[in-house]
């Protein structure tokens, strides 16, 4: 059994009343391991980095226990040695404790406890977070990434592709890649899709407007389903990112980019709260922001042609009216589908990914930039505005 913690030691002096002095907290694990079998004997290893080995305590005398604050990650040991140390146990998954708690109960009442025989490494004290401010620093750096990894941060150093050496960073949950050209070689680009902790990503004025259409939708579409915050601003890209599994997310920021569409899709983020959406180029919204009951804040600033057209058309956009396709029934509660967007679907539907590239400048603009959103889904399939009322996709049938 290892436990990664934060530790303070509490040495007591013989024969002395004097409290003792409390140590620095310094990063360790918790290792509680059974020696042999016959008689059975084990042993608690408190393993600090700089001494993985050094702290060793027999279980013949159980230590005190204080576990007040075990919800909290805390406990506090005591073990009766000569003189008495007291270890004070910090930031550990409060589960595991106890766990530890219960095998070192039935240790002392004799039970046999089956324990899994674990290591400590020195590379299990590499840092939870890493900072890169400079590029001549950055490979250095690099040789501390570890499973221990959980924030790292790099600051413009003109960093021009993702790094095949974050994939060692499994338990990554903040990646900030800020000001870094990443999308100007079109390299690596899987490398995001291997963070499977990930939680919050800033790619924030990173030249991604630059990468093709295809690798830029292939790169969010393996984006990890645990992200609960994505920036993608600053970016000149042309069309909403495809991060409808995402369903987690909870605030999205492309603003500053060059987008013209947002598919009604959207109302697939149930947890969003926050969304800007300023500094592009809008024209219309879908009528699905009142179904997502988590949302707060929609940024729009700076849409000019949203702007012009909410005053010139304002309240009827509300307006109810009867749309059939097909013999199918497209009206919605908050609106209907345009004409354009039933046609971008229908274009997509009847004809094949190489045509759709070919013919699509021949199209007019109304039309050409809600197809961009549909050049790279599945063929064959392709989702209307989404229901208002029901939250479900509709599509087109031959």
């Amino acid at each position: 059994m290892r436990i990664p913690c934060e530790v303070v030691f509490s040495r007591f002096k013989a024969n002395s009343r004097q409290a003792p002095v409390p140590s620095k907290p310094k990063k360790g694990f918790v290792v509680l391991q059974r020696l042999r079998q016959t008689p059975p004997q084990y042993q608690t290893t408190i393993a600090v980095e700089g001494d993985k080995t050094g702290n060793k305590f027999d279980l013949n005398k159980p230590p005190i226990i204080l576990d007040n604050f075990i919800r909290q990650g805390k406990i506090t040991l005591t073990f009766q040695t000569t003189p008495a140390v007291m270890v004070c146990i910090n930031k550990a998954c409060p589960e595991a404790l106890g766990q530890l708690i219960d095998c070192i109960k039935k240790i002392s009442k004799g039970e046999n406890v089956d324990i899994e025989k674990v290591k400590v490494k020195r590379s299990d004290f590499k840092p939870s977070t890493i900072t890169v401010t400079i590029q001549q620093d950055y490979r250095n750096q690099m040789k501390a990434c570890s499973d221990f990894l959980k924030t790292l941060k790099i600051e413009p150093i003109d960093l021009r592709m993702p790094d095949r050496k974050w994939i060692e960073c499994r338990n990554i949950t903040t990646l900030i890649l800020n000001e870094n050209p990443i999308g100007s070689r079109n390299s690596n680009l899987d490398v995001f899709s291997k963070l499977k902790q990930l939680q919050s990503l800033e790619l924030k004025n990173c030249s991604l407007g630059k990468l093709p259409i295809p690798a830029l939708c292939d790169m969010v579409k393996g984006l990890p389903i645990t992200l609960t915050s994505i920036d993608l601003s600053e970016n000149q890209i042309k069309v909403f990112p495809p991060l409808f599994h995402l369903i987690q997310l909870r605030s999205i920021n492309v603003s500053f980019n060059n987008i013209r569409y947002l598919p009604s899709r959207i109302g697939a983020f149930q947890n969003l709260n926050h969304i800007n959406l300023s500094q592009n180029s809008m024209t219309s919204l879908p009528y699905i922001f009142p179904k997502i009951p988590t949302i707060q804040h929609v940024g729009l600033n700076a849409n000019d042609e949203l702007v012009r057209l909410q005053e010139e058309v304002g309240l009827l956009l509300v307006r109810k009216i009867t749309t059939k396709v097909d013999g199918n029934d497209y009206t919605h509660d908050g609106g209907v589908d345009t004409l354009m967007t039933i046609a971008s679907n229908a274009i997509h539907r009847d004809i094949n990914r190489n045509m759709m590239i070919a013919s699509r400048n021949f199209w007019p603009l109304s039309v050409r930039f809600q197809m961009d959103d549909l050049m790279y889904e599945k063929p064959g399939v392709s989702a209307l505005e989404m229901c208002t009322n029901c939250l479900r996709l509709r599509h087109i049938r031959v």
